[in-house]
């Protein structure tokens, strides 16, 4: 395949060398002229340069609606589409920031690769960059570095494809030297975001993991990032070209971003999750086992924000086995205290939610009023182990006090704090059995 070729394949060719705008050859014919020059040639220069780096500055990227363009259009876009203005912006932009494939089309649809969105963020900072024959973008991708866009160890093959979560991540690199984000409020942006706790969840570093967040954080209060209807993210989601094509264009123009509005996003989030509750329009359910492992896992994930430790676990019951595995679902977890109170409030409506979304509201708010007599780490629920057999003897929920000091906070504190371990599965008929036969005869039951 020809270098063209592969340039057209993508659909990223475009002109390699700019052409200058009137405004900019003309400071070039007065800076060839003298007109610059003043009594002191080193002051004079200094300014012209400075003057000609602001001129580059506002061409390049500031003054998007001033670059040449041509009108543009593409078959498969009729022009009510919610990224047809965006596009057709784009393509027409003297950048050559977006182009359409062979046939006429734009394939808006079509996954982006992590190249791909490198070199149409190049262009969009007016950068351009000459093609190798071996690899079409690897010019692209040392320019990005110069522009601190891309850095060491981002990408393992950059013709991948390119998730939500590094798109945000190289806008916000982008934007770093542009933009001052100093001052940025981010602290709502977590508690608006449904899946928010998937973001930068397969890095692993912490420090990795950190980077991630802060970029969708700061993308989503700037405008750039508004998620999908049901206020998700879909961090590990894939670009796609109409949605590339949407974020570079509010990063070239800030009246296309859209208000960051919390509150609203947070009310969306309350709906959806209800939603997703036992019995709900959109209930996963977490014991069926022709449901993929990942799905379920991600659903308990979306319900928990408050700082909850929890392990999800999807088993599967090994057959002829005399202690079998919990059959589909099962979680495990720890909420805990300190002698002064819990030690973040939102453990008890993330497990409330981890509740709802296997059990009917009734029979949760059984299990929520045991659990809310605990108030400190001092105090002991009554029992070593209670256990909660609901929903038609289906689900078992076991509490176990268990001691800690690691939590207090008492100078004389003498070690007897307690944190509850919770265990929630599903029972099958197999594991019933047993547990009538076992634990009945071992611990005292509320039913």
């Amino acid at each position: 395949m020809t270098q063209k070729t592969e340039m057209k394949r993508t659909g990223l060719a475009g002109s390699q060398n700019k052409v200058p705008t009137t405004f900019q050859r003309r400071i070039t014919e007065m800076a060839k002229k003298g007109k610059f020059l003043s009594k002191s040639e080193k002051s004079s220069r200094r300014a012209f340069w400075a003057l000609l780096l602001s001129v580059s500055i506002l061409a390049g990227f500031w003054s998007f609606s001033a670059a040449p363009v041509k009108a543009v259009s593409f078959t498969d876009i009729k022009g009510k589409e919610w990224y047809a203005a965006d596009v057709t912006a784009l393509a027409a932009n003297s950048n050559g920031i977006i182009k359409g494939y062979p046939d006429g089309s734009f394939r808006a649809d079509t996954k982006l690769t992590a190249d791909q969105f490198i070199t149409m963020l190049v262009r969009t900072g007016g950068q351009t960059a000459a093609n190798n024959s071996e690899y079409w973008a690897i010019n692209y991708l040392n320019k990005a570095k110069e522009m601190g866009i891309l850095q060491d160890g981002d990408f393992a093959d950059f013709r991948a494809e390119i998730s939500r979560e590094e798109m945000a991540l190289l806008m916000m690199r982008f934007l770093a030297g542009r933009e001052d984000l100093s001052k940025l409020d981010i602290s709502q942006a977590e508690a608006a975001i449904l899946d928010f706790v998937l973001v930068g969840a397969y890095q692993k570093t912490t420090a990795g993991k950190e980077a991630y967040q802060k970029a969708v954080k700061e993308a989503y209060v700037l405008g750039l990032l508004t998620g999908y209807e049901d206020t998700s993210f879909k961090p590990q989601g894939i670009l796609t070209r109409a949605e590339a094509a949407t974020v570079v264009m509010r990063l070239l123009t800030p009246s296309r971003r859209s208000a960051f509005q919390p509150e609203v996003m947070k009310q969306k989030q309350e709906t959806e999750l209800a939603a997703h509750y036992y019995g709900g329009s959109k209930w996963v359910n977490p014991a069926d086992e022709s449901i993929p492992k990942l799905t379920r896992v991600l659903e308990d994930r979306n319900m928990t924000k408050g700082g909850l430790h929890y392990s999800p676990r999807v088993n599967i019951v090994i057959e002829d086995n005399d202690w079998p595995n919990l059959s589909v679902d099962e979680i495990r977890g720890i909420i805990k205290y300190t002698d002064e109170g819990m030690k973040s409030p939102g453990q008890l409506e993330d497990f409330e939610k981890l509740l709802l979304r296997r059990l009917p509201k009734a029979e949760a708010e059984k299990v929520m009023q045991y659990l809310r007599k605990k108030t400190n780490a001092i105090e002991h629920l009554g029992y070593r182990n209670v256990d909660f057999i609901l929903d038609n003897n289906r689900y078992l929920i076991r509490f176990m006090e268990i001691r800690t000091i690691i939590n207090s906070n008492a100078e004389d504190f003498d070690g007897n704090a307690y944190d509850v371990v919770f265990n929630i599965c599903y029972m099958d008929a197999k594991w019933q059995k047993l547990y009538k036969e076992i634990y009945d005869y071992n611990f005292p039951k509320i039913r």
